[in-house]
């Protein structure tokens, strides 16, 4: 457990300084490589010394309680009933989708968030405990179905059913090894963003002045927007072809700045009803005639009588520092045909509802919009420019995981692989008598190669559907309310690892397993 912790944690840190330069394009912004949660590092560390020494007591416990007769047998004792732990690996699975379940966030009424985590955590760790009582059971079933196969595949599956004990624990951990990337497979692919989704367009740029944040933002002295509107020119004329239209937000004159935020104060925002005393925070722009021209709006065709002019179907309240906890319905709303991107200015307030409320606006930044898609040079050189003057940049992030996915597939790939061949040296060194009696009766290398194969192979191909199986459950109790973003499942990758690791595996048994016993004659003690 001391040697993987080590050698493991330093293989994750070189890997981690390797890979860093791609990973944030998807974040969005500069990554410290050495900005890392040491605490949790030492903990898993930890973890690796501790489950590596309580996973050797219970075969200790187990020798220790051997009978001398029945060690000499070279025997392995009779396989226990499997009822129990199928119906106590039921009664896990479902108490960790029930959990799973429980603890979604957009559940009504909302959990406690350290209930929710805690809660969360427990229905994982109770899926992952019934995958791995369900091993051995699906390794009996496994040998009753092998009649029909060939000799050395119905040796080979019976020799795991035989030996359920440890190659039971192997499958739960090829399970295991396989399961999480299968979760990270789907989850990423569901997060995926289409062109006309996520936070901005591929041309834009959204610069904020600083204190703007969310539904934060600064009174900003007049000659110092005027300072910031220069660089922002400046910025706008270095990308081509490319135009800039001020941002403002609604504030209360009333309102004060926000503890622990500095000169922060709350704009008005609106809010989306999730449950009786939750609201989802939309940042609301102020439709000014500059920003409806530059979105393709007939500031003529707006409806006199609308407050809000929003892309999002959904019913909306104002949030204002006196009514957060007690939004007010707005009046009237407009309909805007513009792609949801997130952060773009997709809900307007009208200067007609921002006077009759008695409201103000204050600066809040600029949308930058190119004729064509910005390259990643020219978002750096972009945030460059705007980190000397106080202001940030936010570029679409880059939602592609497919870099994601494949090292995902290629670690769970590794550590199957791994777990694998540990178990199929066991399970070869057990039976090596029967291996001497079929080289003695005529066996062919052959015959050897294809028991190694088949007992990789069969393993390798158990523990991908056992392990598929437990992580789509867990997501589908995580997503029972949205099962629709796990619709588009990326068959492409997990074909990849249903198929390649098996064939991977059988292929490699196949070429280390054809060397003839070492002697033929059964060594007595």
């Amino acid at each position: 457990g001391a040697v993987a912790a080590l050698v493991g944690t330093g293989a994750g840190l070189l890997a981690w300084l390797a890979i860093a330069p791609a990973v944030e394009p998807a974040a969005g912004h500069r990554i410290d490589r050495f900005d890392v949660p040491w605490w949790l590092i030492a903990a898993g560390m930890l973890l690796a010394v501790c489950t590596a020494t309580a996973a050797s007591w219970w075969p200790a416990r187990a020798v220790a309680r051997l009978p001398v007769r029945a060690a000499l047998s070279e025997r392995p004792p009779p396989p226990r009933p499997a009822h129990r732990s199928a119906l106590l690996a039921g009664a896990l699975v479902a108490t960790g989708a029930g959990a799973i379940w429980w603890a979604d966030p957009n559940r009504a009424p909302r959990p406690a968030q350290p209930l929710k985590d805690i809660v969360m955590v427990a229905g994982v760790v109770a899926i992952a405990l019934g995958v791995l009582l369900l091993g051995p059971i699906v390794l009996r079933a496994a040998s009753r179905a092998a009649r029909r196969l060939p000799v050395s595949g119905r040796l080979a599956l019976r020799d795991l059913a035989r030996f359920q004990a440890r190659s039971g624990m192997a499958l739960g951990a090829v399970s295991l090894a396989l399961g999480i990337p299968v979760a990270i497979v789907i989850t990423s692919a569901a997060s995926e963003a289409s062109a006309d989704e996520g936070n901005l367009s591929g041309r834009q740029l959204l610069v904020r002045i600083h204190g703007a944040e969310g539904d934060m933002v600064d009174d900003v002295p007049a000659d110092e927007v005027e300072t910031l509107a220069a660089r922002v020119a400046d910025l706008t004329g270095r990308l081509g072809d490319a135009t800039a239209v001020p941002l403002d937000m609604a504030i209360e004159p009333e309102s004060q700045p926000i503890p622990g935020f500095g000169a922060r104060r709350q704009a008005v925002a609106v809010g989306i009803p999730r449950d009786e005393d939750t609201f989802e925070d939309v940042v609301t722009y102020v439709a000014t005639p500059e920003l409806l021209d530059h979105l393709g709006i007939d500031p003529g065709s707006v409806d006199p009588d609308a407050e809000i002019l929003t892309v999002r179907r959904e019913p909306l309240a104002f949030l204002t520092v006196e009514r957060r906890a007690d939004p007010e319905p707005a009046s009237g709303r407009a309909r805007l045909d513009l792609p949801a991107y997130s952060s773009a200015p997709t809900t307007l307030i009208t200067p007609e509802a921002v006077a009759t409320r008695g409201w103000d606006t204050v600066p809040a930044g600029w949308l930058i919009t190119a004729s064509s898609p910005l390259t990643s040079d020219q978002v750096r050189e972009a945030r460059e420019l705007a980190d000397g003057a106080g202001l940030t940049v936010e570029a679409r992030r880059d939602d592609s995981t497919g870099s994601l996915r494949l090292g995902a597939i290629g670690a769970g790939a590794l550590v199957a692989l791994a777990v694998v061949a540990m178990t199929v040296g066991l399970v070869r060194s057990e039976v090596a008598g029967d291996l001497r009696t079929l080289a003695a009766t005529g066996a062919t290398g052959t015959m050897r190669r294809g028991l190694t194969a088949w007992t990789a192979g069969a393993l390798a191909l158990l523990g991908a559907v056992l392990g598929g199986l437990g992580a789509y459950l867990a997501l589908a109790s995580g997503y029972a309310r949205e099962l629709g973003v796990l619709g588009d499942v990326p068959l492409r990758d997990l074909a990849l690892l249903a198929a390649g690791v098996p064939l991977l595996a059988a292929g490699a048994g196949w070429a280390l397993g054809g060397r003839e016993p070492p002697s033929l004659v059964r060594t007595e003690t």
